[in-house]
């Protein structure tokens, strides 16, 4: 992965541009106003503050936006001293969403955490989770219209958004591991992410199971569910069963619905 080797090369030594949401906190000794004065950045990236007016972070550094600041005060004091510190890093956390234990956004502890140190943050892929994960860099600008979709409920869990309208107009790397060996999967997934990144675990989809077996219903599409572990999770085969003439019904890529005889008890000799 071109990215992964990237953020390795790049090192802890990153500056993350500040963004929606974060706090700031100015310290200018001498002015009263500014002594010691924390904003937070509105939704159109600005801060207002005395003697500067309004200025536009988003997007800067905090020494950048120190220089900012230190040039129009210019115009009232001497050498003004400066100082910026971001003292919430609310735009720097990593949104993580889809079938998941706790969805939400958190923060990573070092610039070494990577897509699966995130996933345990959010307690792990739940049973209902696919085998895929979609990945989205901070790089593509996407993480504002997601956290702004995100809704918190009463008790603190995170309501599950739209995620085809999250995905709409924004190109993921999807990691399918599905298709990935043990080796290749763990290299995808410690790929190391940077504050502003969004990692979407999408829920399963489900097989239906009817005819001579314990018990016929919904099963989660998980882990590489086999027909004969689908027969199995259900309890196994009726008497009456035929073993020999199973079918299965696929949905095409066309709508069309798609059928497969298959001899189950030749697939169980490995026939």
């Amino acid at each position: 992965l071109r990215l992964r080797d990237h953020r390795l090369a790049e090192g802890p030594n990153f500056d993350t541009p500040i963004g929606v949401g974060d706090v700031i906190e100015v310290k200018v000794p001498g002015l009263k106003e500014l002594a010691d004065l924390s904003t937070r950045v509105a939704g159109d990236g600005t801060i207002a503050l005395p003697f500067v007016g309004p200025l536009e972070v988003k997007g800067h550094t905090e020494e950048q936006v120190r220089a900012m600041i230190a040039e129009r005060l210019e115009t009232v004091m001497y050498s003004p001293p400066v100082s910026v510190f971001v003292r919430e890093y609310r735009s720097r956390q990593v949104v993580v969403l889809g079938s998941v234990g706790q969805p939400g956004t958190y923060l990573p502890a070092s610039a070494n955490d990577t897509i699966l140190d995130m996933i345990a943050m959010a307690r792990g892929i739940t049973d209902e989770g696919a085998r895929q994960v979609v990945f989205i860099p901070r790089e593509l600008g996407a993480t504002d219209r997601v956290r702004n979709a995100v809704t918190t409920l009463p008790d603190g869990k995170i309501a599950a958004p739209d995620v085809p309208r999250l995905l709409r107009n924004v190109d993921p790397i999807v990691l399918n591991l599905r298709d990935l060996t043990a080796s290749r999967t763990k290299l995808a997934l410690s790929l190391p992410v940077r504050p502003g990144d969004v990692i979407i675990i999408p829920e399963a989809g489900k097989a239906f199971l009817q005819g001579w077996v314990s018990k016929p219903g919904p099963y989660i599409i998980n882990r590489d569910l086999t027909m004969l572990e689908m027969i199995a999770a259900a309890g196994g085969p009726s008497f009456p069963a035929d073993m020999s003439a199973a079918r299965l019904i696929r949905a095409g890529a066309d709508g069309q619905k798609h059928l497969f005889d298959v001899h189950l008890q030749a697939v169980a000799k490995g026939l």
